[in-house]
């Protein structure tokens, strides 16, 4: 599709936020090296990502300046998506400059479906959850027109399994199911599983709520978590799994290049 766009050297400028540990910044150095063997060069935009520094990325790849910082408070990442929502998601781009490119790629998750309307320039949209409608209630047919709004602006909207194109299919946006790069090798079948071990690997943000999984884990004493990852809230994440008392049962492993031998 992208084949057609008539430069010398076209610009595909992904956009999309928190390249972290759950899955992008693995897959999105593949993709990356197949567009530039087909001569494309490729750029990463993150107009606001208030959970996180610097990206996982290769070097070279982000452009732009963003509107950056880090939210430390569950509450205050709270707050945040209550803006998000009363503006539509259109504050993320307030203070983010635009960038030469040819074409747009929306790479993310649902919340990013808006900023289909933020390039004039062939736009894609990649999704990898289901929708967020968000606030029910009041807001909620505002938001999914918007949604619809925001996907009529694409050349096409896929998604990466077949759950997460009914879903958006319920709200009347139809999407192409297309799978991304295995972002971890595949667990092995032979490993030895423990029914009360769960395992969290993604970034420690705000808008993962890892408090709440916290807080679950305490109601069910012959459970145990291994949170793979890291983030600005990690300390104020270890300071509430003592406070609940469960410092022998939660694990906090940082990040790890390989996370298949914790989900098997």
């Amino acid at each position: 599709m992208l084949g057609r766009i008539p430069t010398d050297k076209p610009i595909v400028l992904f956009c999309g936020v928190g390249f972290g540990h759950g899955g992008l910044a693995s897959s999105f150095p593949p993709v990356a090296a197949a567009l530039e063997r087909r001569g494309f060069e490729v750029k990463v935009l993150v107009p606001h990502a208030a959970d996180c520094g610097a990206l996982d990325l290769p070097p070279g790849y982000e452009t732009g300046p963003a509107f950056r910082w880090r939210v430390r408070s569950i509450w205050a990442g709270r707050l945040l998506r209550l803006v998000h929502l009363a503006t539509f998601g259109r504050l993320r781009f307030l203070f983010a400059r635009r960038v030469p490119h040819d074409a747009f790629v929306v790479y993310g998750a649902s919340c990013c479906m808006e900023w289909c309307g933020y390039s004039s320039k062939p736009t894609w949209a990649f999704l990898h959850s289901e929708p967020e409608i968000g606030l029910s209630g009041p807001l909620r047919p505002a938001i999914v027109r918007d949604l619809r709004r925001s996907a009529a602006r694409a050349q096409r909207v896929f998604a990466v399994s077949n759950s997460v194109h009914d879903a958006w299919l319920k709200l009347g946006i139809d999407s192409e199911v297309l799978r991304l790069p295995r972002a971890c090798k595949p667990p092995s079948a032979a490993a030895a599983r423990d029914p009360r071990r769960c395992v969290y690997v993604g970034r420690l943000s705000w808008e993962k709520g890892v408090d709440r999984l916290l807080d679950a884990i305490a109601k069910v004493p012959e459970l145990s978590l291994d949170v793979v990852g890291d983030g600005p809230l990690r300390s104020d994440l270890e300071r509430r799994t003592a406070a609940l008392g469960l410092s022998g049962r939660v694990r906090f492993m940082g990040w790890m290049d390989d996370t298949a031998p914790v989900l098997a």
